[in-house]
């Protein structure tokens, strides 16, 4: 069995060109979908063409040993990383082959939901807000102390919400500038409205919810200690930790050539 990755695929008019993330979110229309209203394409933040096909060679990789397990067959697994960028975007691929339209760029909001944006609050942080029904809207409405919004007929419906986006949004920007972040969200998280902090790295590294779940790790190496992202997966009875730093360059040619029935005086 082999697992190939590569940036436009194994074959085809693009194959063998050289070609990394960016690239990738380019020619896949990623970045065509990706920042402000009216701005200019922009790729993401962190690599997520790279992630994504990390991902999907995992799985390919499994399914793959699954098939050898029952068939007895190897075959060729491959990825190429703008077809996991294709594929993530399958609400807008869907939307393009079902109404022909191209997905406009549309910063933190979309053109589906309203309200649903990030909103300033009075210590110049930032909230995520998002109601994608009327029970959503209901529970924003009733936290802001606005339940004559539900009457309205501007925002008695999500099309409504939409044609009057903008003075809906001017409305729960100037309750969100009305207070200071964190007492925000415990007064929305306690009306279940869908809500979330905009956080930096280091408000990100001191949440709780992430400490929680782990995702922060240390180990010791040469360098001392070392800390690092934690297992975004958690098993019941086989629990995945980071144990070890990676292996330093040509660290374990020793043991890969031996596994393969090489010594030093075999080796090319």
């Amino acid at each position: 069995m082999s697992v190939a990755v590569s940036t436009f695929g194994d074959t085809g008019p693009l194959a063998g060109r050289p070609g990394i993330d960016p690239v990738a979110q380019a020619l896949a229309g990623f970045m065509a979908v990706t920042g402000p209203r009216g701005g200019d394409p922009t790729k993401a933040g962190p690599p997520v063409a790279d992630a994504t096909a990390s991902l999907l060679v995992a799985v390919g990789a499994l399914a793959a040993l699954l098939h050898r397990t029952s068939s007895g067959r190897g075959q060729h697994v491959e990825v190429a990383l703008i077809d996991g960028l294709v594929h993530i975007q399958a609400p807008y691929v869907g939307q393009y082959f079902l109404l022909g339209t191209q997905q406009p760029r549309s910063g933190n909001a979309v053109d589906w939901y309203a309200p649903y944006d990030s909103y300033a609050c009075s210590d110049g942080k930032r909230v995520q807000l998002a109601c994608y029904n009327d029970k959503f809207f209901e529970r924003l409405a009733v936290a802001i102390g606005r339940p004559d919004l539900l009457g309205d007929e501007r925002f008695a419906r999500n099309d409504a919400r939409l044609a009057h986006r903008r003075e809906l949004d001017e409305i729960v920007a100037a309750y969100c500038r009305s207070r200071p972040r964190d007492e925000l969200l415990d007064h929305l998280w306690c009306h279940d409205v869908i809500v979330g902090p905009v956080n930096e790295y280091a408000e990100v590294f001191d949440e709780p919810q992430v400490r929680h779940n782990r995702m922060i790790v240390s180990f010791d190496s040469d360098a001392g200690e070392v800390r690092t992202s934690g297992v975004p997966i958690r098993f019941s009875a086989t629990e995945a930790s980071v144990r070890r730093p990676p292996p330093a360059c040509g660290e374990h040619t020793r043991e890969i050539l031996a596994e393969l029935g090489l010594t030093d005086g075999t080796a090319p």
